[in-house]
């Protein structure tokens, strides 16, 4: 039997708010969207598993560069620990760089 997951285009910061996720696993090699910006498909941890694109903002695009280097293939299958911030544009999501380091 193969159990259905929830897929939505975008994972956006009120969704991972509202969802309480703290975590995605990045499930393809990221790559340059048509914004310019890094864009891959993620895995959520949330109880659905919900699967979507995420677009890394430039803090969280330095976060994983210092952390797995600068070649995205190697990001591939990594667990990333995300909080998120609430901006005059809306909520957005950023990588958690201390759990992602370790420190906490």
């Amino acid at each position: 039997m193969t159990e259905a997951k929830i897929i939505v285009s975008r994972i956006k910061g009120d969704f991972v708010k509202e969802n309480k996720i703290t975590e995605l696993t990045i499930q393809s090699v990221p790559d340059f969207g048509k914004f310019g910006k890094l864009e891959c498909t993620v895995q959520c941890n949330d109880d659905a598993q919900t699967k979507g694109t995420w677009q890394l903002n430039a803090q969280s695009n330095n976060a994983l560069i210092r952390k797995f280097g600068k070649q995205t293939e190697e990001w591939v299958a990594k667990k990333i620990p995300i909080l998120t911030h609430e901006y005059d544009s809306g909520i957005g999501i950023n990588v958690d760089e201390k759990k992602l380091e370790g420190t906490l």
